[in-house]
C-alpha cells in the first residue's frame, strides 16, 4: 500500500480514537491536556495520549459508553468502528515475522497477522525476533495494534530459536488469526481483566 493510502485507510481510526480518548480523559483524568491526539506529532503530547490509552484499556467499558453517548457525535459508521475496541486483547508478543505492512506476533497461544496503520509496522519493529507489548484491536477487517508497540526485549537467549521454534509449533496448530471477526471471537474468551504479568512470557520468554 502507497504512503497515500495508508494516511486514507488510518484516517477514520484517529477520527474514531482520538475523541474516544478525549471522552477517556475526560472521565478518567489521566492527563491535564484538554485534547488528547494519538495522532500528534509533539512527543510530549504523544506521552500523554499513551497514558490516557493504558488508562482506557484498563476500563474498556468506557467504550461502550462512548458509543452510547457519542459526545463527538460521530457517524453510525465510525461508531461501527469504535464497538469493535470495547474488547482489546494486551499480551507480550513474540515478532516473528515482518515485511512491509504486516508483521506477524505471537503470544502464549496463537499466532496474530497486524496490520500497519500509518507507518509501515516492519519499520516499528527493532529485530526479529523481539519481544514487545501490544494492544490488538480490529479496524476495516484487519487486526492492527492500538497505534503503539511498546518493545521490551529484542536480545534473544542462546537457546532463543529452539524455543521459539516449539511455541511457533503449537500455536500454529489453530492457524494465525488473519482478521477482524477472528480477533474479536479470541478477546470473547480472553476477558481485558486478565492480567499482562500471567502471560508466560513474562519472565519466561526466550530473551534477556
Amino acid at each position: 500500500m502507497s504512503a497515500q493510502a495508508r494516511r486514507l485507510f488510518a484516517q477514520p481510526f484517529y477520527r474514531v480514537m482520538n475523541p474516544l480518548l478525549d471522552y477517556a480523559n475526560d472521565t478518567l483524568g489521566t492527563s491535564p491536556l484538554e485534547t488528547v491526539r494519538l495522532d500528534a506529532t509533539d512527543p510530549c503530547e504523544l506521552d500523554e495520549a499513551s497514558l490516557v490509552l493504558d488508562a482506557l484499556w484498563t476500563h474498556p467499558e468506557l467504550v461502550s459508553s462512548f458509543v452510547r453517548e457519542n459526545p463527538a457525535g460521530l457517524s453510525e459508521q465510525d461508531l461501527e468502528i469504535a464497538r469493535g475496541w470495547r474488547h482489546p486483547v494486551t499480551d507480550a508478543f513474540v515478532f516473528v515475522d515482518a515485511e512491509g505492512d504486516y508483521a506477524t506476533a505471537m503470544n502464549a497461544e496463537r499466532l496474530f497477522v497486524v496490520e500497519s496503520l500509518v507507518r509501515r509496522i516492519s519499520s516499528q519493529i527493532r529485530a526479529i525476533p523481539s519481544l514487545a507489548v501490544l494492544t490488538l484491536i480490529p479496524y476495516r477487517g484487519q487486526v492492527v495494534t492500538d497505534g503503539r508497540v511498546i518493545h521490551l526485549s529484542d536480545r534473544p537467549r542462546p537457546d532463543a530459536t529452539s524455543v521459539i521454534s516449539r511455541l511457533l509449533s503449537r500455536t500454529t496448530l489453530h492457524g494465525p488469526i488473519t482478521g477482524a471477526d477472528e480477533l474479536l471471537a479470541y478477546a470473547a474468551t480472553h476477558p481485558a481483566s486478565s492480567k499482562l504479568e500471567r502471560s508466560w512470557l513474562i519472565g519466561q520468554a526466550p530473551f534477556l
